[in-house]
């Protein structure tokens, strides 16, 4: 029998809507699963609080989607009963929901949460779960890097997107910026970015490059400039963590932010910039190259009319440091605070809802399964050609439309591997730092990026590191 407790605690995560970090112990990626047998089946029904964002929305299409999937998981396993509750992950109250106690027994969170939730012994260890669950070893390490720390495992990925560069296929063409076979030719480097937004910009109406200036997703954004420089934001040394967004490699990646706007001129013009303005530019073929978000394919394509043909997809271009492309995304936690059996039995639901065969068709054939980035970013998850990514393609390509990732192959096959977690700690107000500085060096060409990055540094870590 399913119940609905309580009221809304929380929002859905969007895919503008970053995470924010606490306090953590620094990321370590290797893995080593260890072995050992599974829970027994309880003999008894076992109840499971199960939170879920979209038993928010009355009738939604997710809603029925969900309700239809745990129909189905109760049938096959009468033993488990999930008590499903209207809760949506939201970075301004989360840390007072763990402190109070106040959170499901199996729910799904950002990726940067981990930072919280591992330290504070919120998040039960799944490690022997994980050990004995076939998919575990086709995960691509980069996708579980988040939610590992000590060699031990703390969340099941849930969905993911990777960021990337988009550049308009019609732009390019009509720019001469092609290969010999005629087809668009994105950049790969720091420099054949310049030299493409600086064609683009010149020979049509629309701006060569398009850059998040505000609303924290500038800051977000940067992290992929930063990176492709060769910096970090953050580093974990000596027992505490220490801003390092000041280092010479930040400071040349703010250096070619502002020669974007100042020396080639080929930004656009409104330069107060969110992902709600610029998704109907791209539509509306006034913006040559951003970095985006895949899943935004759809909502260009479904809400503005965007031509998907002329949507190019491919990893951000290399910086002097090399290639880096943001990942995040959303992460299935259990409650640490459940019995034995229930985090057995929220962890069979957590693998059967995400990842079986069976859950996955009743996606498919709903009206709230259709979009094609949602089952062509779970390829990201996986190590390329695994069984598990072989056995999810072929189930798609059995319904009724194409993954992107027979269209946009380079980027399939490649940003998992130069995929990058968010930083650890105070991500929402690292981002909020950056906006501001962003926003100062295009608006002030006398702006100095080391100035302003050594000051800031200084502010956040007595504010929100350890002084």
């Amino acid at each position: 029998m399913r119940k609905l407790l309580g009221l809304a605690v929380g929002i859905a995560v969007m895919w503008l809507n970053t995470a924010c970090g606490g306090t953590a112990a620094p990321p370590q990626p290797t893995i080593i699963v260890p072995t050992g047998p599974l829970p027994a089946s309880p003999e008894q029904t076992v109840q499971v609080r199960l939170g879920d964002a979209l038993l928010m929305g009355e009738d939604s299409p997710g809603r029925q989607l969900l309700l239809a999937q745990v129909q189905r998981f109760e049938e096959l396993n009468p033993e488990i009963d999930l008590v499903l509750e209207p809760w949506g992950w939201n970075p301004k109250i989360f840390a007072d929901q763990l402190t109070a106690g106040n959170i499901p027994d199996v729910m799904e969170i950002a990726a940067t949460e981990g930072s919280l939730v591992i330290p504070g012994g919120y998040a039960a260890d799944l490690t022997e779960l994980m050990a004995q669950w076939p998919v575990t070893q086709d995960f691509n390490e980069n996708i579980l890097a988040p939610y590992v720390r000590d060699q031990r495992i703390y969340a099941v990925p849930r969905v993911v997107y990777i960021m990337g560069l988009f550049y308009d296929k019609k732009l390019f063409a009509e720019a001469g910026l092609v290969d010999g076979q005629g087809e668009p030719s994105p950049p790969t480097t720091w420099e054949e970015l310049v030299t493409a937004a600086k064609t683009i910009t010149a020979t049509s109406d629309a701006a060569g490059f398009c850059i998040l200036t505000q609303f924290n997703q500038g800051g977000w954004n940067f992290m992929n400039w930063g990176w492709q420089a060769g910096g970090e934001f953050e580093r974990f040394s000596d027992g505490r963590w220490q801003a390092t967004f000041d280092e010479a490699p930040i400071i040349e990646a703010m250096d070619f932010i502002k020669a974007l706007r100042w020396e080639y001129d080929v930004l656009q013009d409104d330069l107060q910039m969110d992902g709600g303005k610029l998704l109907p530019l791209i539509a509306s073929h006034k913006c040559g190259m951003a970095i985006i978000v895949p899943d935004s394919f759809d909502v260009i394509a479904n809400e503005y009319d965007g031509n998907p043909d002329d949507l190019g997809l491919t990893v951000l271009p290399a910086g002097p440091g090399g290639v880096a492309n943001l990942m995040g995304g959303g992460y299935t936690m259990i409650n640490a605070a459940a019995s034995p059996a229930v985090q057995a039995a929220a962890f069979k639901w957590a693998t059967w809802r995400g990842f079986d065969p069976e859950s996955l068709e009743i996606e498919l054939q709903a009206p709230a399964g259709r979009s094609r980035w949602a089952f062509s970013n779970r390829s990201l998850m996986y190590r390329l050609n695994s069984p598990t990514a072989r056995q999810e393609r072929a189930l798609v390509e059995k319904y009724r439309f194409q993954p992107y990732y027979h269209i946009h192959r380079t980027y399939f096959e490649q940003a998992s591997q130069h995929a990058r977690p968010e930083p650890a700690v105070a991500v929402q107000e690292l981002y909020a730092v950056l906006d501001e500085i962003i926003q100062t060096v295009l608006i002030n060409s006398d702006a100095d990026p080391a100035s302003l990055l050594h000051d800031a540094a200084q502010k956040f870590q007595t504010e929100h590191l350890q002084p």
